[in-house]
């Protein structure tokens, strides 16, 4: 019973939520795209992963934008052209999500790495010596080689599921017989022909198996245990930076802005992990126990709205968290809006406001 409940509330979240948040996650994450950019903003190796996390999150919302606007009742349902689309979509979304989890991970990993090296090297010489032979781990290589692991992991978890399916399509004559032996997708035409997904000839039981585990293991656990793990790392380093800077008398400002990148960071963290760690949790039961295998598949709708409400709340999370990303972005709309933030006198003293010094490497708004 409650799993009906469940199942009854995902449905009314996907038909009336599903639509204005993929429209409102895809401007928001071309908007994290084109701040991010500005010159002022790529000499930070860690907006390269924001940038690519958004990326794949924009693709992703807009992708199930176009999936579900289209129904059983639409005229393009019934064309294998959309078929193909279907499967597209099925095998890409994995593959792109499982990339913007992956390169989350690695971001975690490289902000912690990149934490610890700031106290090693500011102890003992040899410590210093022997990380001077290694990239930084805020550096743009260290930042680069950690987005090509992510992106090779995600590639190694779908392979299989690139190769599951497959478009199919025969004549029919007997329509009640096929829908009773056809459960899988399929699209009719005029001219009776049915367009399936199908496994190919060589599919059998312990590909479907492989495919299983690895996707479960590789694209949800593995990620979501390190997730988990380094997460803590960091609050952990974040209660250690903050002690240690009440018992100095005085502070530099470049360990507050360290401090509060890493704890943007932390939350975006914290929100994958959220909505990625029952889906793994869930992915686990299935393979451990079959007899859950249609449960698990009920919650399928509720999964996908759990992810599609994580891509959407990266540019909420940076707004608010972040003092830099919000004056770049006023920045951004003042150079394409200059008359609107010059026609009265406070918002010319606004736009005064937003110039920073040239130190910080910030571009200045023309005046």
């Amino acid at each position: 019973q409650w799993l009906k409940n469940v199942v009854s509330f995902s449905r009314f979240l996907q038909q009336h939520l599903l639509s204005p948040l993929c429209v409102a996650g895809v401007l928001s994450n071309i908007l994290i795209v084109a701040v991010l950019l500005r010159p002022s903003m790529r000499s930070n190796a860690f907006n390269h992963f924001l940038i690519l996390i958004a990326f794949c999150d924009g693709s992703v919302m807009a992708m199930s934008l176009v999936f579900d606007s289209v129904d059983s009742c639409h005229h393009l349902f019934h064309t294998h052209k959309w078929i193909s689309y279907t499967r597209v979509f099925g095998v890409s979304t994995v593959l792109i999500h499982s990339a913007s989890l992956w390169l989350t991970v690695n971001m975690a990993i490289l902000r912690y790495q990149s934490l610890r090296y700031m106290l090693l090297s500011r102890g003992s010489s040899s410590s210093s010596s022997f990380f001077s032979c290694l990239p930084p781990p805020n550096s743009p290589h260290a930042a680069i080689l950690s987005i090509v692991v992510a992106v090779f992991v995600a590639l190694f978890g779908s392979l299989l599921n690139f190769l599951r399916y497959e478009v199919c399509s025969h004549a029919v004559n007997n329509f009640t017989k096929m829908f009773k032996n056809v459960n899988i997708s399929f699209s009719l035409d005029d001219k009776v022909r049915i367009y399936a997904f199908r496994p190919p000839q060589w599919w059998n039981c312990t590909y479907e198996r492989t495919n299983f585990w690895i996707v479960a293991v590789v694209l949800k656990l593995l990620p979501c245990i390190l997730l988990t793990i380094f997460m803590t790392l960091l609050v952990k380093t974040l209660m250690e930076a903050r002690k240690r800077r009440e018992r100095l008398t005085t502070s530099t400002s470049s360990n507050t802005n360290a401090e509060r990148t890493t704890a943007m960071l932390t939350v975006i963290v914290a929100v994958f992990l959220v909505t990625e760690l029952p889906q793994g949790i869930a992915q686990l039961a299935q393979g451990t126990y079959p007899q859950l295998r249609y449960a698990v598949t009920s919650l399928t709708n509720l999964f996908n709205m759990m992810s599609l409400i994580n891509s959407a709340t990266n540019f909420l999370l940076c707004v608010l968290m972040s003092a830099v990303f919000r004056k770049e972005c006023l920045q951004m709309f003042s150079n394409c809006f200059p008359s609107c933030f010059a026609s009265s006198p406070s918002r010319s003293n606004a736009t005064t406001m937003l110039n920073l010094s040239s130190k910080n490497g910030f571009v200045p708004v023309p005046t």
